[in-house]
C-alpha cells in the first residue's frame, strides 16, 4: 500500500509540473476581415460563427473559412448587431442558433443557405426592419417565435409544400406575414 501511495504522489507531482494547457482541449477563436468571429470546433473539423465585431452593413458568412466548412451560427452570434442590413448565409451552415439575429434593428434581408436544417428559438426576433425571407426546403426544424415582433415582415417564402410536422406550431407566433408554401417549386 505504501508503494502504491508513493506512485500516486509521484504522478501528482509530475502532473503539477506539466502546464494545464497540455490537458485542456479548447477551440481556437479567430476573426475575418468583416469582423465575423469564428470558433473552431473541438474536434477541429469545422468553424462556428461565434459573434460579430465588424462595421460592415452587408455580411456574408462563407461556406468555408481557412479551408474548413462553417457549419453553425451559435446562439446570439449577431444579437443586437444594429449595424447590419443584410446577411447571406453560406452553403455549409446547418444550424442557426437561438436568438442568432435577434434585435438586429436594421436587418432588412437574409438569404439562408440550402443545407440549413435547424433554426433556433427567436432566431430573427425583434428585427423590426426585416421585410421578407426565403426558408429553404432543407430546413426540417423551426423552433418557437423565430420572427417574433418582426413588424415589417410581410412575406415568408417557404420552399416546403406545407409546414413540416417537425416545425414548432409557434414558429411564426403573432406574425401577420403571408407564408408562401411551395416557393420555387417547378410547375
Amino acid at each position: 500500500m505504501k508503494r502504491f501511495l508513493s506512485l500516486i504522489l509521484a504522478a501528482v507531482m509530475v502532473l503539477s509540473l506539466t502546464p494545464m494547457a497540455a490537458f485542456v482541449v479548447s477551440a481556437a477563436t479567430v476573426s475575418d476581415e468583416q469582423g465575423v468571429v469564428y470558433d473552431l470546433s473541438f474536434d477541429g473539423t469545422y468553424y462556428r460563427v461565434k459573434s460579430y465585431t465588424g462595421t460592415a452593413t452587408d455580411v456574408v458568412i462563407p461556406a468555408e473559412y481557412e479551408g474548413l466548412p462553417v457549419q453553425e451560427i451559435l446562439d446570439y452570434a449577431f444579437y443586437y448587431s444594429e449595424i447590419i442590413t443584410s446577411v447571406v448565409i453560406g452553403d455549409s451552415v446547418t444550424v442557426i442558433g437561438n436568438g442568432a439575429f435577434a434585435y438586429c434593428a436594421n436587418l432588412t434581408s437574409v438569404v439562408i443557405g440550402n443545407p440549413v436544417t435547424n433554426i433556433g428559438d427567436y432566431a430573427f426576433a425583434y428585427s423590426k426592419n426585416l421585410t421578407s425571407i426565403v426558408i429553404p426546403e432543407s430546413v426540417t426544424v423551426v423552433n418557437n417565435y423565430v420572427f417574433y415582433d418582426c413588424t415589417s415582415l410581410t412575406d415568408i417564402y417557404c420552399e416546403a409544400e406545407s409546414q413540416p410536422e417537425s416545425w414548432s406550431d409557434e414558429w411564426n407566433y403573432a406574425l401577420e406575414a403571408t407564408v408562401h408554401w411551395g416557393y420555387g417549386a417547378s410547375s
